[in-house]
């Protein structure tokens, strides 16, 4: 969250997307080349470090419609304001290929004023469940009197897959030789199988909806969950 802070805070961007985040697309090469940029420094700084890259990055308008991203899609321009990493609301799953979202609902929405860590979302450029690290974009910097006001929101995604493989490998230096597990990350209220290493977009592409539909059985999802309470009761 720190490097998106860092740009968020940036003179140069907070005009770029002042000026030209509600422009027509082709009125907004600057912000676009800005933001290639910024987002290929702090990819290069990952890379040195041996850091998993992210999907995506993206920025929205105060209204929630998508005005740039990087890699380019067909999703630039479309209304995303029902996304947690929007208004942070913590509305919870956002379900592959629902279109019911009924954007009209959503429109109005306030952004996130503060940095926010989404709810998990499948995307609609991917089969893989997503979440986004976001932070708002303010016309100003923070002065005395505290009052500015949110006119973008920039955030990165990051496939739980992704997470869940640099865990693997982190487990892996600490397991004894010879012992092996598969990990994998479930949302406990909806028993929804999120992240598992067979879980690729080379698997998931041919199979529709393969993912959305696979659930923990109800007894297994609910002793994990049980298991999962308890452990963080403190002692």
């Amino acid at each position: 969250l720190n490097e998106l802070l860092a740009i968020a805070d940036d003179d140069a961007v907070r005009q770029a997307v002042r000026d030209q985040a509600t422009a027509p697309i082709e009125q907004r090469r600057e912000l676009f080349a800005l933001l290639d940029r910024k987002k290929r420094q702090v990819e290069q700084r990952r890379a040195e470090l041996g850091r998993s890259g992210d999907a995506s990055w993206f920025l929205q308008d105060a209204s929630g419609f998508q005005r740039w991203r990087e890699p380019r899609s067909d999703t630039i321009d479309q209304l995303f304001s029902c996304r947690d990493y929007f208004h942070g609301q913590g509305s919870g799953i956002q379900e592959r290929g629902d279109e019911t979202e009924s954007q009209n609902d959503c429109m109005g929405m306030p952004a996130i004023t503060h940095p926010h860590v989404s709810a998990p979302y499948s995307s609609r450029t991917s089969s893989e469940w997503k979440i986004a690290l976001s932070v708002p974009v303010f016309d100003r910097a923070e002065d005395a009197a505290g009052e500015r006001r949110v006119i973008g929101v920039l955030a990165r995604s990051l496939p739980l897959s992704t997470l869940l493989a640099d865990y693997q490998k982190s487990l892996a230096t600490q397991q004894g030789e010879g012992v092996g597990r598969q990990l994998a990350i479930v949302d406990r209220r909806s028993g929804i199988v999120l992240a598992h290493p067979w879980l690729t977009e080379e698997h998931l592409d041919p199979l529709s909806s393969l993912q959305q539909d696979l659930h923990l059985d109800e007894p297994l999802a609910r002793r994990l969950s049980q298991d999962m309470a308890a452990n963080a009761e403190p002692a």
